[in-house]
């Protein structure tokens, strides 16, 4: 298992609503997401802050995150974005990934394990057979 390195790719502007004077920002998320880190890019990672007047953030499977903004908080957002991208790798780097690690050890080593034991009972059961009268 590798860490998670997602990044986020060029945004893009379009859309503008003339009467609420916003434009539709759209952040495209790039990179293999490893199971469990889109929920924590979603839900917010630890450790990256937000402000009450943020706008209702749109997410596109996973692929990217839209938001309707006025133009002068384009690049406040698309960097709050970052961060979050930044903040959902260095969650699932620091705990996630460990804990899959140890996972996937235990799972490996409960295989090996019953390799051996399958292969003493099948030696045990030859060795019988050998000593029947």
């Amino acid at each position: 298992m590798e860490e998670a390195k997602v990044t986020t790719g060029e945004p893009e502007v379009g859309s503008p609503n003339a009467d609420r004077g916003t434009v539709l920002v759209t952040v495209p998320i790039l990179g293999e997401q490893p199971e469990g880190w889109y929920a924590i890019f979603a839900e917010m990672p630890p450790g990256v802050s937000f402000t009450l007047n943020m706008p209702e953030m749109q997410f596109g499977n996973g692929k990217t995150v839209m938001f309707n903004c006025p133009p002068d908080q384009v690049q406040q957002l698309v960097t709050h974005i970052r961060e979050r991208v930044e903040g959902a790798n260095r969650f699932w780097n620091a705990q996630v990934l460990p804990q899959l690690r140890a996972k996937q050890e235990r799972a490996d080593q409960k295989r090996q394990d019953d390799a051996e034991k399958e292969k003493q009972l099948l030696e045990e059961a030859k060795r019988a057979l050998e000593n029947l009268p």
